[in-house]
């Protein structure tokens, strides 16, 4: 049986407690159930036969990748956008044909298999078109003689395969042809003066057999000559149609079945609708796009195509409401609005943090580790521990840089003694002191001169909501207060920029200087410096107030801003 797949994401513009903490939960996960730990199975909400993947929804920025690169940990695959898309519908198989095979054919494959379509392909297995059951229907009723597909300039023509599979016919002459031409037909059962008046040079003839007939009509030069009932001319006439030219078949048929039959000779290309007319689906498009042009469409079925028009099957209005969703556990946030884009439409399983319980709702229940300690990671350590999972280096290495990243190598006040212990376990595990770990994060990470303006408003940027004000926060360290003053005047213009399409009603950046372990918090929104004056007591001028030991955005920013919101 094949695995079920459960990714573990953290949030949008991912730090390295986001990053790294997906990868250990993800690394337990899986060890839990390659052990068989069935004692723990239970109490620790494993997916059965399930395999855990971390994912990344968002580039890491410098300082995980540096703690990544130390440990020799690979990067989780980057996915910002996990919206349901045509790839995540039941597509059904899709039964193809060449444009070259008769109509005859196409009903009897539809017949045999139950189905209503069929998609028409070249040789690349490409899409050329699609026909349906109703259009083979009104191909047996519609004259389709008219103007369809005359690839002869005014000569309708078919496969000569098709018309003698058609109408059950031998040929009998050697006329080298791949096409015949029924551009005219003419049924020719009265005396040969009456039927001298419409048989034409090159005409298609449907006839019962007479010498005198047959010496007439090649004489005549018609294209074909179609006899009832398996009726034969002698060698001598079948040697001088070769000679003219003058294609001879034999049909067990009578005459007006043959005459009946020859419209399922025509090839599928002559009614189908051409590829650039059809409805059709690209495998990464979002359901979302699709979802009303499927509903209001009086179309049964739906090409699936890959960019380069390769054929993957069909989907239906059914199709809809068979989505083959994904299984998420999140690590490091629990709000919808900081969750991967595209979370709504998949079933969350799990939820390891220690942020505040927040919005992130579940149609069934699910398992929640959440504690008050100052980073996901170290709950993750404390999650092998319960489950008697030893911790290998490499997972020691990511776990104690997302501790030390958190909580500021235990500065923060978010910080506690649990985290404290955590790291200390890891540090002996790796053999390997916390403090060159740390300092080597540090230099990874303060360098801002090499960053683009976005990377460093987004790189570690959270949005919250309260009583529907909206705000986002982001925070960068730099090494001193000089940094400080750069960083400031460089950064203002664009956060302004932003600020107009980022849709909410404050934005910020948290600037921590991590030589005095304070933090300039600058702002843009016309609330903003009423908010924070009221958040920190303080009379702001401008748009930036300096916050002397403030570090944490967690537990220093964001509840004094809410508190305000909540009065």
């Amino acid at each position: 049986m094949e695995k079920s797949q459960i990714y573990v994401y953290g949030h949008k513009n991912p730090d390295t407690d986001s990053i790294c903490s997906a990868i250990g939960l993800a690394y337990l996960k899986n060890q839990m159930a390659k052990e068989h730990r069935c004692d723990v199975t239970k109490h620790f909400g494993l997916v059965e036969d399930g395999e855990y993947i971390p994912r990344a929804a968002g580039e890491p920025n410098d300082e995980t990748a540096y703690v990544l690169k130390r440990f020799g940990v690979e990067k989780p695959e980057v996915v910002k956008d996990i919206r349901v898309r045509v790839s995540d519908l039941k597509i059904k198989e899709a039964f193809t044909v060449s444009g070259d095979i008769s109509i005859r054919r196409a009903w009897e494959t539809m017949d045999e298999q139950g189905i209503k379509t069929l998609i028409v392909r070249d040789d690349s297995d490409k899409i050329r078109g699609l026909i349906t059951l109703k259009d083979i229907a009104n191909a047996y009723v519609s004259d389709s003689r008219g103007d369809r597909n005359k690839a002869e300039g005014d000569r309708f023509v078919v496969r000569r395969e098709n018309l003698l599979d058609a109408i059950d016919g031998n040929e009998l002459t050697a006329v080298e042809s791949e096409k015949i031409c029924i551009n005219s037909v003419n049924i020719m059962a009265a005396d040969i003066t009456l039927a001298d008046r419409v048989i034409k040079e090159n005409g298609f003839i449907i006839t019962d057999y007479s010498k005198e007939k047959i010496e007439y009509l090649i004489n005549k030069k018609v294209g074909t000559i179609v006899l009832c009932h398996d009726q034969k001319p002698d060698e001598a006439l079948i040697d001088m149609a070769n000679d003219t030219g003058v294609i001879i078949i034999s049909s067990k048929n009578d005459i007006y079945e043959i005459a009946r039959l020859i419209n399922q000779s025509i090839s599928v290309e002559t009614f189908m609708v051409d590829e650039r007319d059809v409805i059709k689906f690209v495998l990464d498009e979002f359901v979302d796009d699709i979802k009303n042009i499927m509903l209001e469409k009086r179309v049964r079925e739906f090409p699936v195509i890959t960019h380069d028009r390769k054929i993957r099957g069909l989907v239906d209005k059914a199709s809809l409401i068979e989505v083959n969703s994904q299984k998420i556990a999140l690590v490091d946030h629990n709000e919808s609005t900081q969750a991967v884009f595209g979370l709504a439409d998949h079933e969350v399983v799990e939820i390891v943090d220690h942020h505040k319980l927040s919005t992130i709702e579940t149609n069934r229940p699910i398992n929640v580790t959440s504690k008050q300690v100052g980073c996901t990671g170290t709950i993750v350590c404390q999650m092998f521990e319960d489950a008697g999972i030893e911790i290998p280096k490499h997972i020691a290495g990511v776990l104690s840089g997302a501790i030390l990243s958190d909580t500021m190598f235990f500065k923060s006040p978010t910080c506690t003694d649990e985290d404290v212990r955590a790291a200390k376990k890891l540090e002996n595990i790796l053999g390997q002191k916390l403090e060159d770990i740390w300092n080597g994060m540090l230099d990874a990470s303060l360098n801002f001169e090499d960053k683009s303006d976005e990377e460093i408003l987004y790189q570690d940027y959270k949005k919250f909501s309260h009583g529907g004000f909206g705000f986002g926060i982001g925070q960068v360290l730099v090494a001193n207060d000089s940094d400080v003053a750069k960083l400031k005047e460089r950064i203002r213009p664009y956060m302004n920029s932003e600020f107009k399409g980022a849709g909410v009603d404050m934005m910020g950046l948290l600037i921590t200087d991590v030589s005095t372990d304070s933090s300039d918090l600058i702002f843009c929104g016309d609330t903003g410096r009423g908010l924070v004056e009221s958040a920190f007591d303080r009379e702001v001028t401008g748009d930036s107030v300096f916050l002397e030991g403030v570090v944490s955005r967690k537990k220093q920013i964001v509840p004094q801003l809410l508190n305000v919101l909540e009065r």
